[in-house]
């Protein structure tokens, strides 16, 4: 027990060497790794005497990973649907376009009349890529969302790095 309580009190020692800011820095930043247990009850300790009061510290790394982790995880199922969204919308955006021309064609077959027969054909195309459009813009819309998060993330990440 006198083993313990020397290094604590070498520790103490060590810590009252540093300035005020550095413990302070030290004790908000609460990296685990970096700095024992005692480190952190001796650092305690010499800012209660200092400062009359502690601050509050930061959380643990291995919470503000979880935390980073849940975050990820979220945004991985939501850019999944609407990466799928987005798929569906340009597959649906060809087969509208198909049916809308087939539609347009099948009653053209037994048709005598050419005006009828453009007509119907041109009224489904026209109908066809209408709805081709709009789908290929949703589809379109998400992807420029998607990467406008993406990208917006990234800047975070590299602003909160460069702190």
């Amino acid at each position: 027990m006198d083993e313990r309580n020397d290094i604590q009190n070498q520790i103490i020692e060590n810590m009252q060497l540093k300035e005020t800011d550095e413990l302070l820095q030290i004790w908000k930043t609460n990296d685990r790794d970096a700095w024992s247990d005692e480190a952190f009850s001796a650092v305690e300790k010499i800012l209660e005497q200092r400062l009359g009061t502690v601050p509050p510290q930061a959380e643990d790394a291995e919470d503000r990973q979880r935390e980073e982790d849940i975050k990820i995880e979220e945004e991985d199922k939501t850019g999944k649907w609407l990466l799928w969204i987005s798929s569906l919308a340009e597959a649906l955006s060809y087969i509208a376009l198909a049916f809308y021309i087939i539609a347009g064609v099948i009653p053209v077959i037994g048709t005598i009349s050419l005006a009828n027969a453009v007509l119907s054909v041109g009224a489904a195309v026209i109908m066809g890529l209408f709805f081709f459009v709009v789908l290929q813009f949703i589809a379109k819309a998400i992807m420029v969302l998607l990467d406008i998060r993406d990208y917006t993330g990234q800047l975070v990440e590299m602003k909160e790095n460069d702190k």
